[in-house]
């Protein structure tokens, strides 16, 4: 798999590209499966930031055509519509145009040019795969927002590898309470989980969005979400969309019971955002947990409940 995504990569910069591009011809840049309605929207700014761009498109009969990226051939002609005859759109601040190219089927890499400006689009795809390189590079975003797990290749690229984060003392493996830091008796070991988009802390409440619609989209079509992703479990036999959420649920026991309640901390990471550092592993700072509260054990019993639905079946898990 990996030579022939080698091999594809290579001959992608091969291809044919128009001399000239602007960006005020849009294409869906993830691609097109070749039954679907393919538009590419064109654009003229009027207001805000760009208002100055101006760009009068070739709006003739058959001025805008699809071009092959291997020969530059030309394979659709057609011609632009109006958006409501010409009128600006108030939230972008543009006048715009609809080229629709629905009729092109055929699989294969193209670019959309305007006769009149001798200008094109970026390239893009039409094909039945076109979605499958976008949803494995969601789903392995998860595993770039592990904590205490090393980033290292041929799971993570050059730019983002990093040494484990938090691993460090008073950090994920022995954080102590809030409200009495450094008090031994308080240390507790919560490694793992997600960070958050924002910061480097560990929220159980804000994790059950991520969770629920991740099971939610297996439970709906587990066929597309694989075993060969490019995670460290990749290969074990188990959708690597399930076990990301079982990295998580893995966390989840670990902010769970602490007095004997069954209810789950808060949160588990610095007390400020002051000095926060990158890469994550540079981040030397204490991390604490806050307490037990209503709100994460609501939380954190939605997410059990909804894996168990899917873990149950599978016995690896």
């Amino acid at each position: 798999t990996l030579v022939l995504l080698l091999v594809y990569l290579f001959a992608s910069e091969t291809l044919a590209v128009p001399a000239s591009t602007t960006p005020h011809i849009k294409v869906d840049q993830f691609g097109y499966l070749e039954s679907m309605r393919k538009v590419a929207v064109i654009v003229d700014p009027q207001v805000g930031f760009n208002a100055a761009e101006a760009f009068s498109p070739g709006i003739g009969t058959s001025e805008y055509q699809v071009r092959r990226c291997a020969d530059d051939v030309v394979v659709f002609s057609g011609t632009l519509q109006a958006w409501k005859t010409g009128a600006t759109h108030a939230q972008s601040g543009d006048r715009g145009w609809y080229f629709d190219f629905t009729a092109l089927t055929t699989p294969g890499s193209y670019y959309i040019w305007d006769t009149v400006n001798r200008v094109g689009s970026g390239r893009f795809e039409i094909g039945p795969q076109v979605y499958d390189s976008t949803l494995k590079q969601a789903v392995r975003t998860f595993y770039y927002q592990r904590l205490n797990m090393e980033k290292v290749q041929p799971y993570a690229g050059a730019n983002w590898q990093d040494d484990a984060a938090y691993e460090g003392p008073d950090q994920d493996r022995n954080a102590t309470s809030r409200w009495a830091k450094g008090d031994s008796r308080t240390a507790r070991d919560l490694h793992g989980g997600w960070m958050d988009a924002g910061d480097t802390n560990k929220y159980v409440t804000f994790a059950e969005s991520a969770v629920i619609q991740l099971l939610e989209a297996y439970r709906m079509n587990p066929a597309v979400f694989g075993d060969n992703f490019g995670i460290p479990e990749s290969g074990n036999g188990v959708s690597d969309l399930l076990d990301e959420v079982k990295w998580e649920l893995d966390f989840l026991q670990r902010m769970q019971d602490a007095t004997a309640t069954g209810g789950l901390f808060l949160k588990v990471g610095a007390d400020n955002y002051d000095g926060q550092a990158s890469p994550p592993s540079s981040d030397t700072r204490a991390r604490y947990y806050l307490p037990e509260c209503t709100s994460s054990t609501l939380a954190g019993s939605a997410m059990f409940a909804a894996a168990g639905l899917l873990f149950r079946d599978i016995d690896a898990l």
